[in-house]
């Protein structure tokens, strides 16, 4: 029996009646006027989507009719929607301040509004609605992990994660795998990311809007040219101005700019990267016939050691051995050997003394100066061999390692860790481990190739230096069995 009284429920009723009169559907003729490929998504079930788009191709835009047209069509309907900052979530999605009677960039409030659906309740500060129907529309802001964890519990019939090429991809994967999963399970729920093309070959983000990566993911894909509200004419002067002309006819003739930001083409911007690697033999990978002279006994190599920091994405350790040959005329120097992993102490000093002594005669070396206490118990075992300290300056050393690849005298495995660290290290971003490792064993060659002879008019040769080197190391070896042995060792004396 209903608590209402026989009056208010006729209240009630009129008002029901009156808002089903006043509410407007979401309908391709007014909210997707000749936006045929926007409509489409709109309408598509799918479970696990990808919108992979050009700039200004309208995804937001869609993510919120989408919304407001389920949420006003089903009864108690969740949605979720994610952005980077709560602030985004609110400009792009939730409420954007547009004119009610605009058709430029609605949010979820405005549309409401203009289809007369009648809501219970809004917080403008948190950002979520719920309508008269039961229908739930929350936006949030997913910047850090305390953030993430804080969505876990609930439950969603949708849920939308915007810019996702721009999401930490440790966080993004923290976020899909560990914390939304779970919240789709009870109500059947679809996970939809939406991004522009990814701006490195790794992470969840281009392992799911990749064709032909594995992914289960069903990729819609459109571009600005497909939003009928963008006036081509303006396009091309705008970018013209910019010293950027639009090929239509052969879109991979444009600049990889244009590529990515007009066509949505995945291509990778090399001014993005940190580092001027290419793949191929005819650049900075292997050759077809694999290293030369591997039986030669002119090699010489330099390691480099990585030790990964507490941060997520900086706690893997990684070791990279280089080596070159002191006959070849073409100075090349190749990668012999590269690990990756997360490994205690001990098991990581292990895998060091591992590698030390498969690669002999070892010339070089370089080790992370942030772990001093692991570079001296190193460099007790490694037969007298001086490691030196790490680059002081980041980037002069990057950049001699980029005159490296650029000289294509630096040769990498293609479907090692190197490799792959070095198509993902983004300007102003963190520096994978890998590719630490490698400019850490760069460092140690260069500084051992650099060293002058005595007599500057003679080069010593290979021989002449190896012997010196024998020389060094028994002489530090005499030197401190002589410290070893010394009668006023803890003897009492003046050194206590």
């Amino acid at each position: 029996m209903s608590s209402l009284s026989h009056t208010d429920w006729a209240i009630e009723l009129t008002a029901a009646r009156a808002a089903a009169q006043s509410w407007r559907p979401i309908t391709f003729e007014e909210d997707f006027p000749g936006f045929d490929a926007a409509w489409a998504v709109c309408n598509d079930e799918t479970r696990f989507q990808v919108w992979d788009c050009s700039r200004r191709a309208a995804k937001t835009g869609t993510a919120s009719r989408r919304t407001v047209k389920r949420s006003s069509e089903r009864k108690n309907h969740r949605t979720l929607y994610i952005h980077r900052t709560r602030n985004l979530a609110k400009m792009q999605f939730f409420e954007t301040g547009e004119a009610v009677g605009s058709q430029a960039n609605p949010g979820v409030m405005e549309l409401l509004k203009r289809h007369g659906i009648e809501e219970a309740k809004h917080d403008g500060t948190e950002l979520w609605v719920r309508l008269r129907n039961g229908a739930l529309v929350q936006a949030v802001g997913c910047d850090d992990m305390k953030a993430v964890d804080s969505k876990l519990g609930f439950q969603w019939d949708d849920v939308l994660i915007d810019e996702c090429q721009d999401h930490d991809d440790e966080l993004l994967r923290r976020l899909v795998d560990k914390t939304l999963l779970p919240t789709m399970i009870d109500r059947g729920g679809t996970l939809t990311l939406m991004g522009t093309p990814p701006e490195v070959e790794d992470g969840l983000w281009w392992e799911v809007s990749t064709p032909g990566s594995g992914a289960t993911f069903k990729i819609q894909h459109w571009t600005l040219l497909d939003n009928p509200f963008i006036d081509r004419n303006k396009l091309i002067e705008v970018y013209a101005e910019r010293g950027l002309p639009i090929n239509f006819d052969d879109p991979s003739k444009n600049s990889a700019v244009v590529q990515r930001e007009i066509f949505g083409i995945h291509i990778i911007d090399p001014e993005s990267l940190t580092y001027c690697y290419q793949s191929g033999p005819a650049f900075n990978d292997w050759p077809v016939m694999g290293i030369p002279g591997l039986d030669s006994d002119k090699w010489r190599y330099s390691i480099g050691i990585d030790i990964g920091g507490m941060d997520p994405g900086d706690d893997e350790d990684a070791i990279v051995v280089l080596g070159w040959r002191m006959d070849d005329p073409t100075r090349s120097i190749y990668e012999r050997e590269s690990w990756k992993d997360k490994a205690d102490s001990h098991d990581f000093q292990e895998k060091v003394g591992e590698m030390f002594k498969r690669w002999q005669p070892m010339q070089g070396g370089c080790g992370d100066a942030g772990a001093d206490k692991m570079l001296a118990y190193w460099k007790k075992r490694f037969g007298g061999l001086e490691l030196a300290k790490k680059p002081s300056d980041l980037d002069v050393s990057q950049r001699l390692l980029n005159d490296e690849f650029r000289s294509r005298r630096l040769k990498l495995n293609p479907l090692g860790v190197v490799a792959k660290a070095a198509k993902t290290c983004r300007k102003g971003k963190h520096e994978a481990d890998a590719m630490a490792a490698c400019r850490y064993a760069f460092h140690g060659a260069y500084n051992w190739l650099a060293k002058a002879p005595a007599d500057k008019n003679t080069p010593k040769t290979s021989q002449e230096i190896d012997d010196e080197l024998d020389r060094k190391r028994q002489a530090r070896w005499h030197r401190d069995n002589r410290m070893a042995n010394s009668p006023w060792k803890n003897s009492g004396g003046w050194n206590q």
